[in-house]
């Protein structure tokens, strides 16, 4: 007999784990049905050890244990310590981190992930160039893994951006090219892994980080593509897909490239360094930028657009020169604080900061990653208290200016 360690996978980040009987023991890292009261509720298995070595925890016991039911597990997370160092490192718990960053896919696939080694750390390898040339690259970087029977990933921030890399490497090699995205019917993405899963020919696979968790049982190269804020899952604990995506890349590819025009500081930082490799010599950008911050005089009173502002698209309109201004966020404004607690105002299911947007019926908060809205009365989750106040300029604020 064994004792069986399961967490929960649960909304509650707080979740205790579960211990149960079992007549036969069960891999760390797979994941399970087991009963709880009179419910079912899918679990992750911590860690199986004979009874006899825990008799003395389980007489002290104050709870009397249950019989978790022989059965095939559902899937197998091989990659579990990248998990556990990820919810070490963001501060976070093992169930939170589950809950944020694998599909529900991963746990409807059959158990067919290919051996993990321990003990592999694939080297990171940066590419800064232009578009054209990245696409280029990547065309002969396909050429080249499907030779050595390798699959290309490629990750990219958004859906929208899986179409336009999909379009840009698919010539030619149309029927082994895909995409997965949330866009997607969920038959969809069943066919689309079924079709992953069984297939003997390499692959090109374009698809968000999210779903990189379900692509690891065939051999594959991975690119990483455009530094972008939609990587983020959680701005609360700054949980970063790029963080787990590499983590889990060096433990499972051949090769991980990350490609962009302009590579972020951090990547630029650690190829300085000789911890990450250059694929080619870096290339900058040619044209020169001039960025000119103009400060708000303290005596004025607060205008969105500035004076200066005001006369720069003047000037450009004349011009007929094209103008693009970007605001940090969609909406009204760009996050809303309470003034009681301080606290910023989320959303209940994902922690995600709520944006106040204008729609048809009146202002409503809206999350902009589970797209959840809640009215504009809403109060402050942390305190009750209805004094809420809204910071920053969104993009509806912007385009109301630009109007007016």
């Amino acid at each position: 007999m064994y004792l069986i360690t399961i967490l929960p996978l649960s909304h509650n980040p707080q979740t205790d784990e579960l211990s149960y009987f079992s007549k036969i023991p069960y891999e760390t890292g797979a994941f399970v049905i087991a009963p709880l009261g009179k419910q079912k509720l899918t679990g992750l298995v911590l860690k199986s050890t004979s009874l006899l070595e825990e008799k003395q925890s389980i007489k002290d016991a104050p709870f009397e244990m249950r019989k978790l039911p022989e059965q095939k597990p559902i899937s197998i997370l091989k990659t579990i310590d990248v998990y556990q160092k990820m919810a070490g490192y963001h501060l976070v718990s093992l169930n939170y981190i589950l809950r944020h960053t694998l599909p529900y896919e991963y746990l409807s696939q059959e158990t067919n992930a290919h051996a993990i080694p321990s003990n592999k750390k694939t080297s990171v390898e940066v590419l800064q160039t232009k578009e054209s040339e990245r696409i280029t690259q990547y065309k002969s970087l396909v050429r080249s893994a499907f030779s050595q029977q390798q699959s290309v990933i490629i990750i990219v921030p958004t859906v929208h951006q899986t179409s336009f890399w999909h379009d840009a490497l698919k010539k030619g090699i149309e029927s082994v090219a895909m995409k997965i995205t949330s866009e997607q019917t969920q038959k969809v993405r069943d066919e689309s892994l079924k079709t992953i899963q069984q297939s003997a020919h390499p692959l090109l696979i374009i698809t968000t980080p999210y779903y990189f968790p379900v692509l690891l049982q065939k051999k594959h190269i991975l690119i990483l593509e455009h530094e972008s804020s939609s990587y983020y899952r959680d701005h609360i604990s700054k949980l970063h897909m790029n963080d787990i995506t590499i983590a889990l890349a060096q433990r499972t590819s051949e090769r991980v490239i990350m490609g962009d025009t302009l590579l972020s500081t951090e990547a630029l930082y650690l190829e300085q360094k000789r911890i990450y490799q250059q694929y080619l010599q870096l290339q900058w950008p040619e044209k020169e930028i001039t960025t000119r911050v103009v400060p708000r005089p303290k005596d004025r009173d607060y205008e969105l657009f500035s004076k200066e502002l005001h006369s720069f698209l003047e000037k450009a309109i004349q011009s007929k020169k094209k103008i693009i201004l970007y605001g940090v966020r969609n909406g009204l404004a760009t996050l809303t604080k309470c003034q009681t607690c301080q606290a910023t105002l989320s959303c209940d299911s994902c922690t995600t900061p709520l944006v106040l947007v204008t729609r048809p019926e009146g202002r409503v908060f809206r999350c902009s990653t589970c797209h959840t809205t809640y009215p504009a009365t809403k109060p402050c989750q942390q305190c009750g208290s209805g004094y809420l106040l809204p910071f920053g300029a969104g993009t509806e604020t912007i385009e109301t200016e630009i109007q007016n």
